[in-house]
């Protein structure tokens, strides 16, 4: 049978990307795959962005609203629980997705030579189309000294730094991890794991994930054929 996919979206004063975003899943190719359903998250915008939105795509979508902001990792945890779906897709409203960004990675993950790989990320491409952050290194102490102290530019053998650049991401390796914006993760993992843990209210969720996910015994892979578009910070330019 063919493998299903929940996308969830965690929403907030993200204005007209959101619907953008939507429309670009509706587009993209969903053979091979069942779109079950897209959850949008809503942590309690001001800007109306979340009203109006389900006839936007030929997936159903659920409007979840949160009367405050309970932060990202929360708000996809509630976007995730009582899923069904073999695969979640935790996508921020700021991208778009492009023709095969759904089906290609879930293709990857659907291979069983593939089965200890249990989350799933494409190559990022900002506004011009140029090469835009996709996948950073578990964040160590020296690579915090290294950024810091501007070692990471300097000697960058010694002090790697925390983003991995555009000539590390040229070929489908495994990586750390992805980064959040486009996360595929196998639903069996995302609830062996218990989610993202919500202490972390924005940022390095996916972080604390990815290594847990490694602890377990699954690993992240980057594929860097396909490809998401990102505008990056449509939430946090907001705050």
């Amino acid at each position: 049978s063919l493998a299903s996919l929940d996308t969830i979206i965690v929403n907030w004063n993200t204005g007209p990307l959101l619907r953008d975003c939507l429309g670009s899943i509706s587009q993209a190719r969903n053979a091979g795959f069942r779109l079950e359903r897209v959850v949008v998250v809503d942590n309690n915008s001001a800007d109306a962005s979340a009203d109006g939105l389900e006839g936007l795509s030929r997936t159903p979508i659920s409007v979840l609203r949160n009367g405050v902001n309970q932060g990202f990792a929360a708000a996809c945890n509630q976007g995730a629980a009582g899923t069904q779906a073999d695969y979640l897709l935790f996508l921020n409203p700021d991208t778009r997705v492009f023709s095969d960004s759904l089906w290609h990675p879930l293709e990857f993950l659907e291979q069983k030579q593939n089965s200890t790989f249990g989350i799933c990320g494409v190559r990022h491409v900002g506004d011009s189309g140029a090469f835009s952050t996709s996948c950073p290194r578990f964040p160590t102490l020296g690579i915090f000294f290294g950024q810091m102290t501007g070692l990471s530019r300097l000697l960058p053998t010694w002090f790697p730094s925390h983003l991995m650049f555009e000539a590390e991401c040229l070929e489908s390796r495994e990586v750390d991890q992805i980064i959040g914006a486009f996360f595929l993760v196998r639903r069996s993992l995302f609830e062996a794991l218990g989610g993202f843990d919500p202490r972390f209210f924005v940022y390095f969720e996916e972080v604390d994930f990815s290594l847990r996910a490694v602890q377990a015994g699954f690993r992240s892979y980057y594929l860097a054929a396909t490809t998401v578009y990102h505008k990056g910070g449509g939430s946090s330019q907001q705050a």
